[in-house]
């Protein structure tokens, strides 16, 4: 029997791998214990690192937050941890936690009797690259446009062939297309792995991440191989797709599977929202913020989506008039939900007349019922009764489905606590 270590497997018969992780990290408490704090290795190292440094160094009230936070800033890899901890002879953990908002830069001067490329964390993370082949090298930079991770589906749309992006709003969502992989993103996304470049989170649809110091390098090689632009764009369109299909299913019967697929790509879907928002794109951003007002408002993110939502109104008379009116039914509802019934109301108004230009009967119904229930809500009991008649009216004329089970309470109803 051989105990080897190795970046990646080595690929031999009867070969048993055991993954060496990062370093445990310390949950995000704005006050933690310090004697526990101290048990954690990750805390652990950098106490002993920054003592090499600076003797007589401990962990104090004053401190020992922004060494846990410095910690999982790092990833809780072992040279990450130490290379800062280096600099506690001039930086202050505070400090040095403030500096730390790009890592890479500061994260140099490693111990003289370690090898070149374990001087500085850069250094290392290059010369994994540089072992990688073009094809994996090409991929392992594009998948850092992914926030919070990602699925097998996302990347092989967002980083491969371009067949693939056309094919976003309808193929990749099937189980059947998740058997048909794109060629080779499956192949060097598993070279990845082996070589622990990525981390991959088990369950019903694997996830992948990068460490954020990993993702970090990754971003940098991005940016400079010219492809972050079309990059981001695929992205965006993925995660467009992805919302409008959840918006569309939102009332049937695969509620719940929407929901969990939304909550798991949060950190995607802001990244997204957030390239649109930098880049000026008011179509694909006031689309994405429209999709997505159904869950902000179910999930309890009401000042967040009412903040994207209000930005893609600034400019909504740029995009279709059914666009700018999905987007006004969700302010309306998020702005009910969060009480501000006056502010509903010029919204929901504002909608109701798209709709009625638009004139599709099941939208129209729906804004008559949303505005309702704030006319109600405001103390126009008249006037709520009559939009709420007329909404039933035109649904049992049109056949058009019943109110969804946001709005088919009834207006005297209070509302949930939790929201």
């Amino acid at each position: 029997k051989v105990l080897v270590t190795s970046r990646a497997r080595l690929h031999l018969r009867g070969e048993k791998e055991l993954a060496l992780v990062p370093l445990a990290l310390p949950a995000a408490d704005p006050r933690p214990a310090l004697d526990a704090l101290a048990r954690i290795p990750a805390v652990a190292l950098f106490v002993e690192r920054a003592a090499d440094i600076q003797p007589g160094f401990t962990l104090t009230p004053d401190n020992a937050g922004a060494v846990a936070a410095i910690c999982r800033r790092l990833d809780g890899l072992p040279l990450a941890i130490e290379l800062a901890a280096a600099r506690s002879k001039i930086l202050a953990p505070p400090a040095l936690l403030a500096r730390l908002e790009s890592r890479l830069p500061l994260l140099t001067g490693g111990a003289g009797d370690l090898a070149a490329h374990q001087q500085t964390l850069r250094d290392t993370i290059t010369w994994s690259y540089n072992l990688l082949g073009a094809a994996e090298q090409q991929l392992f930079r594009q998948l850092a446009v992914f926030a919070g991770g990602f699925t097998l589906a996302a990347a092989e749309v967002v980083c491969g062939a371009p067949a693939a992006t056309a094919a976003a709003t309808g193929v990749l969502w099937t189980h059947a297309a998740r058997n048909q992989p794109v060629p080779d993103v499956l192949d060097r996304l598993t070279a990845l792995l082996d070589q622990s470049l990525l981390q991959s989170d088990p369950g019903e649809e694997a996830r992948f991440r990068m460490l954020e110091t990993i993702r970090e390098y990754a971003w940098d090689r991005l940016v400079a191989s010219g492809e972050a632009a079309a990059i981001h764009q695929r992205h965006a369109a993925y995660f467009q797709a992805l919302a409008e299909a959840a918006d569309a299913g939102w009332q049937g019967t695969r509620q719940a599977v929407w929901r969990q697929r939304l909550a798991a790509e949060h950190d995607n879907l802001r990244a997204a929202l957030a390239w649109a928002q930098e880049t000026a794109q008011w179509e694909p951003g006031a689309r994405l913020a429209g999709a997505l007002a159904r869950f902000w408002a179910t999930h309890g993110y009401l000042a967040e989506g009412r903040r994207w939502l209000e930005w893609a109104l600034q400019a909504a008379h740029t995009v279709p008039l059914a666009d700018r009116a999905r987007l006004l039914d969700g302010a309306g509802e998020i702005a009910y939900w969060q009480a501000d019934y006056a502010a509903a109301r010029a919204w929901a108004e504002d909608a109701l007349a798209l709709r009625r230009t638009l004139g599709h009967p099941a939208p129209i119904a729906e804004a008559l019922t949303n505005l309702g229930r704030i006319l109600w809500r405001l103390g126009d009991r008249a006037g709520a009764q009559a939009l709420l008649a007329e909404s039933q009216a035109l649904r049992r004329a049109s056949g058009a489905a019943p109110p969804s089970a946001e709005t088919q309470r009834h207006p005297s109803g209070e509302p949930p606590g939790d929201i």
